[in-house]
């Protein structure tokens, strides 16, 4: 059982690393993210909820949202060195950054979006819009997690405001951008934005990831 284990995780792995190339082979086709792969302060992180899931667990990223006409390419990129988290006064973790450089950002996520994400004609809809930046910040939020000296237990979403600030035009290739804003005991604070190939705000948005010792 356990050789049986062993290798059904080693062929996860697999099939998470060939996702990965084939994503960066597609994002190195076009010249803006192009650009963001040579800066060398990220790396790829292989993933399997796009790959390989346990039966009834996250289909709809797995699935659904997983087509030639809704995000056909999606890639993570996080820092190689995680940002700078001081403690403050009240013994709150805090990067205390409201808008911060792409030195300050934790992770980036690079996404093609089809239109089968059509809202308005051209337009994104605003549900897509939550769950992408839901799913961005939630792997933001489990890197924060794992680093910080809550190593067990499962990070959830508490609460997500999103403020949309331009139409996203869609088809197009986007990215978002996350940091931490604030750690408070079992609590993440974080920000992500969304933006274009000429880094327009398009949208914002800020929520608090709280962990739980339960899975659901």
């Amino acid at each position: 059982m356990q050789e049986n284990q062993g290798s059904l995780r080693a062929e996860e792995k697999t099939r998470a690393m060939a996702d990965v190339e084939a994503n960066v082979a597609f994002f190195q086709m076009v010249p803006w993210t192009r650009q963001v792969l040579a800066t060398g302060i990220f790396e790829a992180i292989p993933t399997s909820y796009r790959t390989s899931r346990q039966a009834g667990e996250d289909t709809f990223f797995h699935e659904t949202l997983n087509t030639s006409s809704t995000f056909p390419h999606w890639l993570w990129l996080a820092r190689k060195q995680a940002a700078t988290v001081e403690l403050d006064r009240s013994h709150r973790y805090s990067t205390g950054c409201t808008s911060p450089s792409l030195s300050q950002l934790n992770s980036m996520f690079l996404v093609e979006v089809g239109e089968a994400l059509w809202g308005f004609k051209h337009t994104m809809h605003g549900g897509a819009i939550c769950a992408l930046l839901d799913q961005a910040l939630s792997l933001c939020a489990g890197r924060y997690q794992k680093a910080s000296e809550h190593t067990n237990g499962t990070v959830y979403t508490a609460t997500l405001s999103v403020n949309f600030r331009q139409p996203v035009i869609v088809p197009a290739v986007l990215m978002v951008e996350c940091w931490l804003e604030q750690h408070t005991g079992r609590k993440w604070h974080i920000h992500a934005r969304l933006v274009d190939g000429q880094h327009r705000t398009l949208c914002e948005a800020q929520g608090v990831w709280i962990l739980s010792s339960s899975v659901l």
